[in-house]
């Protein structure tokens, strides 16, 4: 665990408190811009596919996406937020510590990070997705065939569920969780045609209930085992 984010790692964010270690942390990993290389990505992809009987090359990246994304948002985002703190993310800096089975479990950083009082979301959060989401997002479209899109949409989705809990906590005092609400409220990124994390997720009325639910459907349900996720955009009923 890195000293400086113990403050966070407590509660429902205990378990990341391994997710996010230094260079000196003897599990083995590799350099986080090998998953862009096909020749590495590739296996990884294979091994992680066979904890399902009928895996689909699509939604595999989808799944193994959201994991990997998950690792590494809850605790990246947490610490901005909560901390104001920064951490280096880019896959050129860190490295990836994968299961046997392909899944990733944890990242190791050069170093701990600091304070950070970035002037809006998109220089908050803009290395985060420079360095690490976008490329391993184009990475993973080329080598799975899933579109951006739906890529995109996993990290949209998760994005916004840590942001809704950690405005919920009310335990925020910087203005990150105002920021990254009007980053997600951008139809446009400075610098690129369009918002990848513009409204990932809606709130509709259904049976009288307010219902969170994804703008973009990660496409599990190739998977003939997977049930539709409880925030899926299509209709309860499997497509055929």
């Amino acid at each position: 665990m890195i000293d400086a984010l113990a403050p966070i790692f407590v509660g429902p964010l205990a378990d990341f408190a391994d997710r996010l270690a230094l260079a000196d942390d003897p599990r083995p990993g590799l350099r986080g811009s090998e998953l862009l290389d096909p020749a590495v990505l590739g296996p990884i992809l294979e091994r992680f596919a066979r904890r399902y009987d009928q895996p689909e090359p699509r939604a595999v990246a989808s799944m193994w996406a959201k994991w990997h994304f998950w690792m590494l948002l809850t605790p990246v985002v947490a610490a901005s937020l909560l901390l104001e703190h920064g951490l280096p993310t880019d896959l050129d800096e860190v490295e990836v510590i994968v299961a046997p089975d392909g899944q990733t479990t944890a990242f190791k950083l050069p170093h701990g990070g600091g304070p950070a009082t970035p002037a809006d979301g998109f220089e908050r959060f803009g290395p985060l997705v420079d360095g690490h989401i976008e490329p391993l997002i184009r990475a993973l479209a080329a080598q799975s065939g899933a579109t951006a899109k739906v890529l995109w949409s996993n990290v949209g989705n998760l994005f916004e569920n840590l942001l809704r809990q950690i405005e919920a906590s009310g335990l925020a005092r910087g203005p990150g969780p105002a920021q990254a609400r009007a980053l997600m409220a951008s139809r446009d990124w400075p610098g690129r045609r369009a918002n990848p994390l513009f409204e990932p997720v809606r709130y509709v009325e259904r049976g009288g209930k307010r219902k969170r639910v994804r703008r973009v459907c990660c496409i599990r349900y190739l998977i003939p085992s997977l049930e539709l996720c409880s925030t899926c955009p299509l209709e309860k009923a499997r497509p055929a």
